[in-house]
């Protein structure tokens, strides 16, 4: 579930105030060292955190060595599943007490899953489609589920049980029809 961009400051400052905020941002530049307390440079740009969501839905950011929470303006959509990720911060005619989020510094992707390890896929609406363009095979111990492009579906198994609506062809060592 993504989270509105919010545009309005918590003392009702609002569209068209400062409209040049971001140019001016980007015009004072970037620091180009980094320190463990992420200290900012005088109206410069700094790391900060995504800690949540307010009430208003304003993200809720901390920076600085006192790691204070203070609500902030966003250039990006931000979402829970986004929250502790780092977040580039400029501020509004450099004031600290006008953070603006101008994004996301970016994790690098997740391997993917190891041997052994469960995989988990869940959805809000509850569905989930794998999609193959030839071929795709399902594998559990003995038993395997092969789907192919051209409509075949092969199971093989020790024990198979099955229901059709239409034709059904079986094929076994030993068939029970019930």
């Amino acid at each position: 579930m993504k989270t509105k961009a919010i545009a309005q400051q918590e003392n009702g400052a609002g569209v068209g105030h400062k409209s040049s905020s971001i140019d001016e941002l980007l015009s004072k530049g970037v620091s180009s060292e980094r320190t463990n307390s992420h200290q900012p440079s005088a109206g410069g740009i700094q790391l900060g955190t995504l800690l949540s969501v307010d009430q208003l839905g304003r993200p809720l950011v901390a920076f600085g060595a006192s790691s204070s929470t203070i609500a902030a303006r966003t250039l990006v959509a931000v979402s829970k599943a986004d929250y502790g990720r780092d977040v580039v911060l400029g501020f509004e005619s450099g004031e600290e007490s006008f953070p603006i989020i101008l994004g996301l510094i970016q994790q690098p992707q997740a391997e993917m899953a190891v041997r052994g390890q469960c995989v988990t896929v869940e959805t809000d609406d509850g569905r989930v489609i794998v999609q193959a363009k030839d071929e795709l095979e399902l594998r559990c111990g003995e038993a395997a589920i092969l789907l192919q492009a051209d409509g075949r579906i092969m199971l093989r198994g020790q024990y198979i049980t099955s229901h059709a609506e239409a034709g059904q062809r079986i094929r076994g060592g030993s068939v029970q029809i019930n």
